[in-house]
């Protein structure tokens, strides 16, 4: 796990604080289930601008290897 340092301001620490205290949860408890949540919502559009920079990556290649033995590559020797 990775320590990292985050910057409140008072209006939010306060809230951090009352949250903790209602829910029972630590605060890294809830600032871990925030930056998941934010993670969680931002995943597709990531995807999204990950396909966008795969497009046409082969452009440039005069032979486009047959997709058939690139997925036999990927089988698991039994």
């Amino acid at each position: 796990m990775t320590i990292a340092e985050v910057t409140l301001t008072d209006s939010e620490n306060e809230a951090l604080q009352v949250l903790s205290q209602r829910t029972g949860k630590t605060r890294d408890a809830i600032l871990r289930e925030a930056v998941e949540l934010l993670l969680d919502r931002n995943k597709s559009e990531l995807r999204l601008v990950l396909l966008r920079e795969a497009r046409g990556m082969w452009q440039d290649l005069e032979t486009v290897p047959c997709p058939a033995i690139l997925r036999s590559e990927w089988d698991r020797a039994e």
